[in-house]
């Protein structure tokens, strides 16, 4: 009753533009990305955003050969490292799914993302992780930390202006997790 009570006083005296979530606007999301810094999606059960990251690939020029998904899970490891490569020398996209079936997968990820060479262009990796599993793991502190940090370090090398509210957030989080 108290959430429901405070979200009505603030629709009332604020807006509910303050209580409602924003749209996600894939293209926006994308700008901000890179060959080194993916787009991973956190999803909640229920929700399979596919067929519009499938479409906005295809807006961007990406037909079925330069956008290539892979379901992780038993055995898809080789197969999605594979499909990496092939899409890192050739200029496409990859979409992993169900990456909380191959937890021991994502250091190799983030080592594949870590020596991506920073000059090239159209080299970005989109990934998709279940809410969660990342929850269950107790590491979603640390998983918004690195995405700040990526995001931040990389709107810094860019020349980009990095709002100060993220600076701020990514300070206390760092705070949090001590480091």
């Amino acid at each position: 009753k108290l959430i429901a009570a405070i979200q009505l006083w603030i629709e009332k005296n604020l807006g509910k533009e303050f209580i409602e979530p924003p749209p996600f606007e894939l293209a926006k999301s994308y700008k901000q990305s890179s060959n080194i810094v993916p787009l991973i999606f956190i999803l909640s059960p229920g929700s399979d955003p596919i067929n519009d990251i499938r479409k906005f690939a295809e807006d961007q020029g990406y037909d079925k050969n330069k956008f290539l998904t892979v379901s992780l899970g038993r055995g898809q490891e080789q197969k999605a490292m594979k499909v990496l490569e092939d899409m890192r020398t050739r200029g496409g996209w990859v979409l992993l799914q169900n990456c909380h079936l191959a937890k021991s997968f994502m250091s190799k990820l983030e080592e594949i993302i870590m020596i991506a060479d920073y000059t090239e262009k159209n080299r970005k990796y989109p990934s998709c992780i279940e809410a969660r599993e990342i929850l269950l793991s107790g590491n979603l502190n640390l998983a918004i930390y690195k995405s700040l940090e990526a995001t931040i370090n990389h709107c810094q090398k860019r020349g980009d202006e990095v709002h100060p509210i993220e600076i701020e957030v990514f300070n206390e989080y760092k705070r949090k997790l001590g480091l």
